[in-house]
């Protein structure tokens, strides 16, 4: 699941939907499919749901930092 993926990669959980996206129609349709439950978010979701994305990179946090891990 989303959340212990990021935690298993050295990022924080999340600990609501409004911190996966800012774009809140994603954040209804997500939170309706998971029945409110942000520990059930399948990782590829997540990570393609993520609002926040690094500088200059099309990508969200989470696969950044694979992008990273692998780079290295």
């Amino acid at each position: 699941r989303y959340n212990d993926f990021r935690e298993q990669i050295g990022l924080k959980r999340l600990t609501s939907f409004e911190q996966l996206t800012s774009d809140k129609k994603l954040v209804e349709k997500i939170r309706k499919v998971y029945n409110n439950n942000l520990d059930s978010v399948d990782t590829l979701i997540g990570s393609l749901a993520e609002g926040y994305r690094p500088a200059n990179y099309g990508f969200g946090e989470t696969a950044f930092q694979i992008f990273i891990a692998m780079a290295s």
